[in-house]
């Protein structure tokens, strides 16, 4: 749902049964990204398992699989950046999206040597990703723009897509988890 709503929003109208058509590919990062947290959280909950904790341990392959996929993306000739006047005529999106993966990695190898609290950097990162993405990888994206459309006709820069207006709404739920996360752990004694 999240990408058909991103890429292909007349679909809902259009042509319903297409957006049931999952063996068809059209995944998207917030879509996984929910999936995956919703199963793994459960699961872990359910088994009595911190879900911070394997949060915190997934950062590492969701920072290297944001890199290799768009990498990826540059094979396929997908995540395509918008047209510009500047001399290699199209953004390099999914270099700059293999940037954003790269710099949060080296973000989360850091961090690892020192003290953070659990679930800070599942919860950072998704943070930092989200506003990384929006403001650098998202305006030179070619998505489909919502709200106020707007593409700088020179430079080529896009406003808003679909990842920009949902930002605010990650931010504060990213913000929440965590601040619910430390709480919890400083009530119970854990490591905070």
């Amino acid at each position: 749902l999240v990408f058909v709503l991103a890429n292909y929003p007349q679909w809902l109208v259009t042509e319903p049964v297409q957006v049931l058509k999952i063996w068809e590919g059209g995944l998207s990062w917030h879509g996984a990204l929910l999936g995956g947290f919703l199963a793994g959280w459960t699961y872990a909950r359910k088994n009595g398992v911190n879900p911070n904790l394997i949060a915190d341990w997934s950062v590492l392959g969701l920072s290297f699989g944001y890199i290799i996929v768009r990498i990826g993306n540059i094979f396929n000739q997908e995540v395509l950046g918008r047209v510009t006047e500047f001399t290699f005529g199209r953004w390099p999106a999914q270099l700059v999206g293999s940037l954003i993966g790269l710099i949060l990695l080296i973000r989360f190898l850091y961090l690892q040597r020192k003290e953070v609290p659990t679930g800070y950097q599942f919860w950072s990162f998704i943070g930092y990703h989200q506003v990384l993405r929006a403001l650098f990888e998202e305006p030179v994206r070619e998505n489909a723009l919502f709200l106020l459309k707007y593409v700088h006709p020179r430079w080529g820069l896009g406003f808003f897509t679909l990842t920009q207006l949902i930002t605010p709404l990650v931010l504060a739920f990213a913000y929440y988890m965590y601040r619910t996360t430390r709480g919890n752990q400083m009530r119970y004694g854990q490591r905070t």
